[in-house]
């Protein structure tokens, strides 16, 4: 496993995001993940890290399933998490994986712009 950079495509406020994780070591066999941590940081100043200055943080622990015993996760984004978010903003956003609760690993990091959900009537 690596740190993967990439941008994100835009997110509508207000959306339901899921996140699909498939983790893997350098052979590419699974990686069992089951009761293991995963963050998701959006920040508007990346060159900064303070935790007071992350404008939010979603957390998931990965059940203890077949699923998760192979490899694959999900982090949902909820409604409640990108209606924190400001409307036509760049932010960072990057991934923390912890198999140790004091050793966080970051998976990835990118930007992804964040724009206003319109509903037609």
């Amino acid at each position: 496993m690596g740190c993967i950079t990439k941008d994100l495509l835009p997110i509508y406020r207000g959306d339901t995001v899921p996140l699909d994780f498939e983790f893997t070591n350098p052979d590419g066999d699974p990686v069992n993940i089951a009761d293991t941590t995963i963050e998701l940081v959006f920040t508007v100043d990346p060159t900064v890290y303070n935790a007071e200055l992350e404008d939010l943080i979603v957390t998931t622990i990965f059940p203890d399933n077949v699923d998760s015993q192979n490899g694959l996760g999900i982090l949902d984004l909820l409604p409640e998490h990108t209606e924190q978010l400001k409307v036509n903003t760049n932010y960072h956003y990057y991934f923390r994986w912890y198999q140790d609760p004091t050793l966080p690993f970051t998976l990835g990091s990118g930007r992804v712009l964040i724009l206003q959900n319109t509903i037609i009537p």
